[in-house]
């Protein structure tokens, strides 16, 4: 699935304990994310809220993704450890 927010979009919040498989690319929306869920995407937001057990894993398939002029060049995975993300 890909959802793609128009700059009308604000926000999405994507809730429950499924895990979920997608690409958003919505620069101007905040995205929440809550629940127990494994997911596997990519994420373009203007901020992210994640809570409960979310675990997120860019997928490096999705590098070369869209055409939407931009290419990944580096990422970094970051965990959340003790109330800090590292």
């Amino acid at each position: 699935m890909v959802i793609y927010g128009l700059p009308g979009c604000t926000s999405i919040t994507l809730s429950g304990n499924s895990d979920w498989n997608s690409c958003v690319y919505a620069p101007q929306a905040a995205l929440t994310m809550s629940g127990n869920k494994q997911t596997y995407g990519s994420l373009v937001a203007s901020n992210t809220t994640f809570s409960g057990n979310v675990n997120f894993h860019y997928d490096e398939a999705l590098r070369n993704f869209g055409g939407s002029g931009y290419l990944v060049a580096t990422w970094r995975e970051l965990r959340f450890v003790g109330g800090v993300w590292q």
